[in-house]
């Protein structure tokens, strides 16, 4: 479950199934939660997560610690990660760990790059209206919702217009500072989605 969670924020593989609609990811995961889940990874996976050159290294680590699904559930509810009709507390927290490593590994690439700072990040996504910022998170249900895709690309167009937008005012430099700040919006539209639902 684990595995199947973050390599679907990566698009290399999904959780087969599940309502895309229905409250969009179906769970509850405030700010607090993630930064449980994220301190619950051992401290090697989290420094392999934020030195990772590629999306596919980030896999990698992952693939070295997978707990049982049983262990999963008992972390989710640990950190007080909760589940609506899907009952599944532990598919939930693997969609939230997703997306922290996903933003953790792209803001360590801005970083290193000192292209994009934290501040043009927010800026974007100022932009990004809630409606967008929804469907980015469905589309992320959606899209890992169906077999392996290959492992370095991003996920298929949002919006071609949310999209431009974003582009246009980060302006990446090369194609693959473009597919980090790609990755890193997913990761937040999720987080963010689990975190609006936890506040309701």
């Amino acid at each position: 479950m684990w595995r199947r969670g973050l390599t679907g924020l990566a698009v290399a593989a999904g959780m087969v199934g599940g309502d895309a609609s229905a409250g969009v990811l179906g769970g509850h995961a405030s700010a607090a939660s993630v930064e449980c889940l994220w301190n619950a990874l051992p401290s090697s996976v989290r420094q392999h997560v934020t030195t990772a050159g590629t999306i596919s290294s980030v896999v990698e680590a992952m693939e070295r610690w997978r707990p049982p699904d049983a262990k999963l559930t008992a972390l989710a509810r640990q950190c007080g990660v909760t589940a609506d009709e899907s009952g599944q507390p532990g598919k939930i927290a693997s969609f939230a760990v997703g997306g922290k490593i996903i933003d953790a590994w792209a803001l360590s690439r801005f970083a290193d790059t000192g292209q994009i700072t934290q501040t043009d990040l927010t800026r974007a996504w100022d932009l990004v209206t809630p409606d967008a910022r929804k469907a980015i998170a469905r589309h992320f249900r959606e899209a890992v919702a169906s077999t392996f895709p290959q492992l370095t690309k991003a996920p298929g167009p949002i919006d071609i217009e949310t999209v431009r937008s974003l582009m246009q005012a980060l302006k990446p430099a090369d194609q693959q500072t473009a597919i980090e700040i790609y990755f890193y919006f997913y990761g937040r539209a999720v987080l963010e989605d689990l975190a609006a639902q936890s506040a309701d």
